[in-house]
């Protein structure tokens, strides 16, 4: 199976701020500090044979760790002779500036695609709204 990347983007979502504060408990949410990226794949068969994205791994120059897939379109499957199938994978990884490759392990060779932006100064914190007052009113007495 031959994996061709078409297309890698890092996706730009809701930030806390646009959701007011109210981010807890939303499944799935990419924090601030983190980055989704999704990278478009092409994969091609020579011969019939089966094939897993979920195989896949994105390698930081920040770090060196290996990230494996979050979710994505493209499912582990099996291709006849000469198909071919398209999709695609998401990852999820800090926001420090450092460059991502794609690469299957036990295979040679990586795959440059970008580098992921930097988190904004605060990113990861957000301010809960303090205690709200209500103004009381007092009833007054009069004299008549």
């Amino acid at each position: 199976m031959t994996y061709t990347v078409t297309h890698v983007e890092q996706v730009t979502g809701l930030s806390d701020q646009d959701l007011a504060g109210m981010s807890h408990g939303i499944q799935g949410l990419v924090g601030d500090k983190l980055a989704l990226i999704r990278v478009s794949l092409m994969v091609s068969a020579g011969s019939s044979g089966s094939f897993d994205p979920g195989v896949l791994r994105l390698r930081s120059s920040a770090t060196h760790a290996d990230t494996a897939p979050v979710g994505g379109s493209l499912a582990p499957g099996r291709l006849g002779e000469g198909a071919r199938i398209e999709g695609s994978v998401s990852f999820v990884v800090p926001r420090d500036s450092a460059q991502l490759t794609l690469h299957a392990p036990r295979v040679p060779g990586q795959v440059p695609l970008l580098s992921v932006d930097q988190a904004p100064a605060g990113a990861g914190t957000h301010a809960h709204a303090g205690p709200t007052t209500t103004p009381t009113t007092r009833p007054t007495a009069r004299n008549n």
